[in-house]
């Protein structure tokens, strides 16, 4: 079968969810079908990103989005009530250049990914899938509840935008995708069609670590330091979280991941027992490294791959109720959850004092994780997702 797909965002490096959901998604697909990529991209796809896609990829086509191309996607689409997240991504130009590709390629599948390429995908002929992915509407909700009186009022109306825009665009679909059974609840969307829940996998390698590291970290949060979610929980690890363990004179605690921005990083200056590691090109060693794994994610909305991450690098987890939930681990043979700083800091009391995780227990997580949160698997889902739109419809009535 040969598939198209179109993405906001060229899918390397890995170093946003969408990205890594994306990537492996090609990698299983390629084995067995032709992959035509369409990507936007909002910076420079360098030669090594290029390089890596072309592994999987029959044929590549990227389409740059200047900052004033972007400008004028946001102020055209948002007056014609448009939500920003689709806005940003959607010119009629590309949109035109995109059509042109489709007809020439002629795919068996229109596979777009996330909201904001449903503009270039609806009307094609063909037959299609969305992947929302996230619930965006209920994204950008959590994030108006954090914000202040006039931000509040930008992100509801983005909130409501997405909420309508994601009804709207469903019947153009023939397949809806989305992330956690948490999101799919959220969307309200189907009326009894189906919405399939395609949930992350975890990178194999993962599972093949044989020598654990010093544990040198007490408590560890990493992650994407440019979203707000992540954001948000730096700044309740260090305001509200730590001054209830201040009295663990011992405790050393890291924040890693990409972007970390001024302010974040000032926050951690003014902590001195704070450590960051910024942009690590590999996070492997960092989880392997540390004895607890904090998320106090109290504003996301999907799946957070960073727990499977850590589960399978060997190191307790505590993270809010949502968190687990959008995983659906078992809790709290797996991990713990905690919604206060008060219940968060006596569990990390709890848990640090219990040592390192037994060998059995890390056994364990894996074995269970092998099982439930393969790419393989969870892709295969989105594969007969396809094959079967297709079949349907070349089958007798």
């Amino acid at each position: 079968m040969k598939i198209a797909i179109i993405s906001s965002r060229f899918p390397f490096p890995i170093d946003k969810g969408d990205k890594l959901r994306l990537f492996h998604q090609i990698k299983e697909l390629s084995s067995r079908h032709q992959i035509i990529l369409i990507s936007l991209s909002d910076e420079t796809v360098g030669s090594r990103a290029r390089k890596t896609l072309e592994d999987y990829c029959q044929k590549i086509y990227v389409f740059r989005l200047s900052r004033m191309q972007i400008l004028f996607n946001l102020f055209k689409g948002l007056a014609k009530g448009l939500p920003a997240q689709v806005a940003y991504f959607f010119n009629e130009g590309i949109y035109g250049a995109i059509q042109k590709i489709l007809r020439l390629e002629k795919p068996d599948h229109l596979y777009c990914q996330l909201i904001r390429t449903a503009e270039y995908g609806k009307s094609h002929p063909g037959f299609k899938t969305l992947d929302y992915m996230d619930c965006f509407h209920l994204s950008m909700l959590k994030r108006a509840l954090h914000a202040g009186a006039l931000m509040r009022r930008v992100w509801m109306e983005e909130s409501r935008r997405l909420k309508k825009y994601e009804g709207e665009i469903y019947p153009a679909f023939h397949n809806h995708t989305v992330i956690s059974h948490p999101d799919r609840e959220a969307m309200g969307l189907g009326m009894g069609q189906p919405l399939t829940v395609v949930p992350n996998g975890l990178d194999p390698g993962y599972f093949d670590q044989t020598e654990m590291r010093q544990k040198d970290i007490d408590l560890l949060f990493l992650g994407n330091l440019g979203y707000f979610s992540n954001r948000l929980a730096v700044r309740f690890l260090l305001f509200d979280l730590l001054p209830l363990i201040d009295d663990l004179k011992s405790l050393r605690i890291t924040i890693a991941g990409a972007r970390p921005g001024r302010r974040l990083r000032q926050w951690i200056r003014q902590s001195p027992r704070v450590s960051l590691i910024a942009d690590p090109p590999d996070t492997r060693n960092i989880y392997q490294r540390a004895r607890l794994f904090v998320a106090p994610v109290f504003a996301g909305t999907g799946q957070q791959n960073k727990i499977l991450e850590a589960l399978a690098s060997g190191c307790a987890v505590l993270c809010t109720p949502d968190v687990q939930k959008a995983l659906d681990l078992p809790s709290p043979s797996l991990i713990r959850v905690a919604v206060s700083a008060k219940e968060f800091a006596s569990q990390i009391r709890s848990l640090l004092s219990a040592g390192v995780l037994p060998e059995g227990q890390i056994s364990s997580a894996r074995a269970y994780l092998q099982k439930h949160f393969s790419w393989e698997k969870s892709t295969s889902t989105l594969e007969g997702l396809f094959i079967n739109t297709v079949r349907t419809a070349k089958s007798p009535h």
